[in-house]
C-alpha cells in the first residue's frame, strides 16, 4: 500500500472556513461528476428514508398503543392535558425530516441556503411526488435529476444544461 502524505497547507485550506456558519462555494466539478455526486446523496437519503417508512409501518399499530398507553399512565385525557405535560416537561423535538435535510446538504454543496422556513408547498409537493413517491430505478434518477439536481447545478454555475433524454 503506498502512503500518501497530505501537506499542512492543503488540511489548512479545507479546515480554514470551519467556522463560517454556511459554506460560500459552489461544487468545483463539471456538471456530469457534480450530478454523480449528487444522485449518490440523493440516493443515500431515499434510501434512509424508505427504511424509516417501512419500520413504520411494520410497527406503527404498536407505537400508537405505547403512546395510548403511557397517556393513560399519566392521566393524559385531551389534547389540553398533552400541551400542559408538554410545557412543564420541556418535551424536545426529535423528528428529522429526510426531504429538508437532504435539500439543506444539497443546496449547501452548491454554495446555496435552502430556506426550510419560507415554503414553496407546490415545488415541495411535486419534489415529494418524486422523492418519496417513486421506487428507486433508473426513472428515478432521471427525474430527481431533472427536476431538482440539474435545476440546481446550473442556478449556481451559471449554466444552462439540459437533458436530451426523453422521459414522461
Amino acid at each position: 500500500m503506498n502512503t500518501h502524505i497530505i501537506p499542512e497547507e492543503t488540511i489548512n485550506e479545507i479546515v480554514c472556513p470551519s467556522c463560517e456558519l454556511y459554506f460560500e462555494g459552489i461544487i468545483n466539478m463539471n456538471v456530469e461528476q457534480a450530478l454523480i455526486v449528487m444522485l449518490k446523496i440523493t440516493r443515500f437519503f431515499k434510501f434512509n428514508m424508505d427504511h424509516q417508512m417501512q419500520w413504520h409501518s411494520k410497527y406503527q399499530v404498536r407505537m400508537v398503543n405505547n403512546v395510548e398507553h403511557y397517556k393513560i399512565e399519566l392521566s393524559i385525557k385531551d389534547w389540553k392535558d398533552e400541551m400542559d405535560w408538554i410545557q412543564k416537561n420541556s418535551a424536545k423535538q426529535y423528528h428529522i425530516c429526510i426531504q429538508d435535510l437532504l435539500l439543506q446538504t444539497l443546496y449547501a454543496m452548491n454554495g446555496l441556503y435552502y430556506r426550510i422556513n419560507d415554503r414553496d408547498y407546490n415545488w415541495e409537493e411535486e419534489f415529494n411526488r418524486i422523492f418519496v413517491g417513486m421506487p428507486y430505478g433508473k426513472e428515478f434518477d432521471i427525474a430527481i435529476i431533472r427536476f431538482l439536481l440539474l435545476p440546481l447545478y446550473n442556478a449556481t454555475h451559471d449554466t444552462n444544461y439540459q437533458m436530451s433524454i426523453v422521459f414522461p
